[in-house]
């Protein structure tokens, strides 16, 4: 089979087994929108503070806690404070979701501000006491308003879709205090709110029992009921009995901690609209059911050319090279962690480049300068700002890939198969083939760049190695059949398990709890904690490459002829099998940190991109003139 006809097969066979996913929208920008949102670092608090115990209880609630509401907005008139003040939530570093009726409300709606990271509205500094240590947030930060969009249908009268979106003069920069919260963007978010009865979380600097306005930020539980009256499923509705919003908590959050794409998060299911004037005696309160309006905002803020305003984005200059794949066989791929604009992915290969590109649309940044015949290995900061590559050439290199420039060379006794960077990017550890030492941990911060532990008790070169459990140990696969748990302050091997054959493939998941280890025709998941196997999969093939999505609902894996299954991790049942021709073997797979995307490197130098969202495959390794031929002869 021909190149142009496996690329076509290949697009065929993906679009039959891989039905349109439902989560995501079909609009080109708004689905860059909701990517770009599901990339944000939303719903977390900063672990300075364990919240749960700083809560003080008063009548109808509570008051919030420093800095566990750090995506809450002050909206307010300085000179109108009694008669202008609403609340807010933090949906990126430029919007801020609230009610329509605020702006409305107000008489003189230009001289509005937002305040966020605000906690006490009488008190210059927002402080608590903790173990016996006072603990102070950073400074509140104001924001003028460079532009409201009100939802189209808002009826002021009967408070129908009383939405607004609220776009900041400039940037925010995400610390503590201050941070966004999630939106509902999966389906089983989008469908949380239909079930009566479920308890949130309101938020604001409303009136309280007394009918005066709180200074601090207050929290009461609400649960939903049916709404009556009219209402649809645009409103949810509360009864007010006991606890409720009044007067100024308007535009304020309705939220909830729950799971988000594998992880628990803070959400947005509402937003505080209107109720009765006398607050707090059972008549009912309307919010705005978020989850109803998500496709409203992901169209509004699709009309902006970048939701998130390149914080973090990569503006790399052309460091030359070629644009599409590696002219030998792909060996590994890394992506970056979040970056707020997206993700980094690198490739090393046996050609002796170094690429990256953007993890998402497989789009081409630039290529290192070329290292020796060939590298072995590659590895991305969290921030994808510096990479660590081993070559055929003997030696480690840590690169500044914004500037492209090399920042430490480091010689090595043989070939460096394996390396891999910490948390912080300042550690490195790399493997050797051999000779002895085979596994070396380095202190970037030290200008010699001598060892800062050499780890000895491999009999035969390293292939695969990975930090794990907080970087406080290093784990290692070798040709001696044996995967090793290093302890990096002691430098002794603190667990070990033998396999009947080497490991040709080692992962440590995103969650780095769980590690992926393909060893001749089997698949095993090890805990990273106990160093204690959880599943033992036995193939009908030789496994060349694995990877585990970051929810551990799936895991895909590659063999030597060409072949990438799926199969459900619980029930171990097939998903998906294709057939990737060309007379290539599956070298590398890796699910992105979303599992938006799974990376996949062969042996031909291909790469090629499963886009989930978009259902299709990109794939990068072919000349311009293969793809002429290709669209000729589908012409044909």
């Amino acid at each position: 089979m021909n190149g142009s006809l496996a690329i076509f097969t290949l697009a065929w066979a993906f679009i039959c087994l891989f039905p349109a996913s439902q989560a995501g929208p079909k609009n080109p920008e708004e689905l860059r929108v909701y990517k770009q949102l599901k990339q944000l670092d939303c719903g977390v608090l900063t672990n300075i503070i364990p919240s749960q115990r700083l809560h003080r209880r008063i009548t109808g609630g509570r008051i919030s806690s420093l800095m566990s509401q750090p995506w809450m907005a002050f909206i307010y008139i300085p000179s109108h404070l009694e008669l202008c003040r609403c609340g807010g939530a933090l949906i990126s570093e430029r919007f801020i979701l609230t009610a329509a009726h605020c702006f409305k409300l107000c008489p003189k709606s230009s001289e509005l501000r937002v305040r966020l990271g605000e906690l006490d509205l009488n008190s210059s500094a927002d402080c608590t006491t903790y173990d016996y240590k006072l603990i102070c947030a950073p400074p509140v930060e104001e924001y003028t308003i460079e532009k409201w969009t009100i939802h189209e249908d808002f009826d002021a009268f009967s408070s129908w879709n009383d939405m607004a979106l609220i776009r900041l003069d400039r940037k925010v920069v995400f610390k503590d205090h201050i941070r966004p919260i999630c939106l509902p963007l999966s389906d089983d978010l989008l469908a949380f709110t239909t079930l009566m009865g479920k308890p949130y979380i309101a938020v604001g600097w409303g009136k309280m029992e007394d009918r005066r306005f709180a200074n601090t930020t207050m929290e009461v539980y609400i649960n939903t009921k049916n709404c009556s009256g009219g209402r649809d499923s645009s409103f949810l509705c509360a009864d007010g009995s006991f606890v409720d919003t009044c007067t100024g908590d308007s535009g304020g959050p309705l939220t909830w901690s729950t799971m988000y794409f594998g992880t628990v998060r803070t959400v947005l299911f509402g937003v505080v609209s209107t109720g009765a004037s006398d607050c707090g005696t059972g008549q009912s309160a309307y919010y705005m059911d978020v989850p109803t309006f998500v496709p409203w905002i992901l169209a509004k803020l699709a009309e902006f050319p970048n939701l998130l305003d390149g914080r973090n984005k990569m503006s790399l200059p052309d460091m030359g090279g070629i644009g599409d794949g590696h002219a030998d066989a792909v060996v590994e791929l890394a992506f970056s962690r979040d970056l707020g604009s997206g993700f980094v992915l690198a490739s090393a290969g046996l050609d002796g480049q170094v690429m990256l590109r953007n993890g998402y649309t497989a789009a081409w940044i630039g290529s290192l300068r070329r290292q020796g015949m060939s590298v072995w290995s590659v590895a991305l900061g969290e921030d994808g700002k510096i990479l660590a590559s081993g070559g055929g050439d003997c030696t480690a290199r840590v690169w500044d890939v914004v500037l492209g420039r090399q920042l430490a060379k480091i010689p090595h006794p043989d070939t460096v198969a394996s390396v891999d960077l910490n948390r912080q990017a300042n550690r490195l550890v790399t493997g050797c083939l051999g000779p002895a030492p085979l596994v070396t941990l380095f202190d970037l911060q030290c200008l010699d760049k001598t060892p800062l532990m050499v780890f000895g008790g491999h009999h035969r070169g390293v292939r695969d190695l990975a930090f794990c459990l907080d970087n406080r140990c290093v784990l290692t696969s070798s040709y001696d059949r044996t995967v090793k748990m290093w302890d990096c302050l002691s430098g002794e091997s603190a667990r070990s398990i033998v396999l009947p054959h080497h490991a040709k493939a080692l992962e440590l998941h995103h969650g780095g709890d769980m590690v992926t280890i393909a060893y001749g025709r089997s698949l095993i998941f090890l805990d990273c904690k106990q160093f204690e196997v959880l599943k033992h999969r036995k193939m009908a093939y030789k496994v060349t490459a694995a990877t585990l999505h970051p929810n551990k609902e799936s895991y895909v894996c590659g063999n030597s002829m060409g072949y990438v299954y799926k199969y459900e991790y619980s029930t171990d049942a097939l998903l998906l099998s294709y057939f990737y021709d060309n007379g290539s073997e599956i070298s590398f797979l890796r699910f992105s940190p979303d599992g938006e995307v799974c990376a996949i490197g062969t042996t031909n130098g291909s790469i090629v991109m499963w886009l989930q969202n978009m259902d299709k495959w990109n794939i990068y390794g072919l000349s311009d003139e293969d793809f002429e031929k290709e669209e000729e002869e589908s012409t044909s």
